[in-house]
C-alpha cells in the first residue's frame, strides 16, 4: 500500500504556494534558517574587515531571505534580519544602537529593512503596470478589494503578494484607497500609474517614513533622546 498525505504547501519557482488558504512561508523560513550560517563567517569576517559588510549586502541578504514579496517579513523576523546585517558591520555589540548601526554602514536607503520595502513595492509597480496594459485590471481590482476588505494588520493573515504591501502599507501607517491610490501618514494622495508620480520618489518617501518609525523607536533605548524627530542623515 501507498499511503499519502496531503501538504498544504508547494514549492513554485523557489516561493511558496498555499492557494491563499495560509500564509506562504515555509520555504522563506528555510532559506533564512539555511542562510545562518553564511551570515555567521560574514559575522566573523567583519571582526576583521569591515568591509565584509559588503558580503551580506551581496549575498548573506538575498540568500536569506529570497522571494519575500511573495509572502512578506514578520516583524520579528524582520528583527533577525537586521540583527544578522548589524553582525556583519563588525561594530561591536555592546551599546550598539542597531538601526544607527545598519543607516551608517549600508545607508539610510539601502539598510535591509529599506532594501524589502523598495523590492515590493517595486514588484508592485510592474504588476501593476503589466495589469493596466493587459484586459485583465477588473481582476486586479477586485483582488485588491478583497484583500483590503480582510484588513492585514499581522504577518500571519498574509495570502499573497497584494496582502503583503497591504502589510507594508498598515506597518508605515499608510492607507490605500484604491489599488493604485495611496494615503501617507500625513494625507498626502498617491496616484501610482499618475505622470506625476515617480516611483522612486514613492519609494523613498516609503523609506523616508520607515527610518523615521525607527529612529522614534530607537529614541525610546539608551541614550537615544533626541532621535525622535528624526535624523537628518545627508549632515550626520
Amino acid at each position: 500500500k501507498v499511503f499519502y498525505k496531503i501538504s498544504k504547501d508547494a514549492r513554485d519557482i523557489g516561493v511558496s504556494y498555499t492557494a491563499g488558504i495560509k500564509r506562504p512561508s515555509s520555504e522563506l523560513i528555510k532559506k533564512f534558517d539555511g542562510a545562518k550560517g553564511r551570515n555567521n563567517k560574514i559575522a566573523a569576517l567583519s571582526k576583521i574587515s569591515r568591509n565584509a559588510r559588503k558580503l551580506f549586502s551581496g549575498s548573506g541578504f538575498s540568500a536569506s531571505i529570497w522571494g519575500h514579496p511573495a509572502c512578506g517579513l514578520s516583524l520579528s523576523l524582520l528583527t533577525q534580519l537586521e540583527r544578522r546585517a548589524a553582525n556583519s558591520t563588525g561594530i561591536k555589540a555592546e551599546g550598539r544602537c542597531r538601526h544607527l548601526a545598519l543607516t551608517t554602514c549600508f545607508g539610510h536607503k539601502g539598510h535591509p529593512k529599506a532594501r524589502i520595502f523598495r523590492e515590493t513595492i517595486n514588484m508592485f509597480l510592474q504588476m501593476l503596470q503589466f495589469y493596466q496594459k493587459s484586459n485583465d485590471f477588473p481582476l486586479l481590482v477586485k483582488a485588491w478589494e478583497k484583500a483590503r476588505a480582510a484588513c492585514i494588520t499581522f504577518a500571519s493573515e498574509i495570502r499573497g503578494h497584494l496582502s503583503t504591501m497591504l502589510y507594508y502599507l498598515h506597518l508605515l501607517g499608510w492607507k490605500s484607497i484604491a489599488v493604485n491610490v495611496w494615503v501617507d501618514h500625513s494625507g498626502n494622495s498617491w496616484t501610482l500609474d499618475g505622470d506625476s508620480t515617480s516611483p522612486e520618489t514613492l519609494i523613498c518617501a516609503a523609506i523616508d517614513r520607515l527610518n523615521g518609525l525607527d529612529a522614534l523607536n530607537a529614541s525610546l533605548h539608551y541614550g537615544g533622546n533626541g532621535m525622535q524627530d528624526g535624523i537628518d542623515y545627508n549632515n550626520t
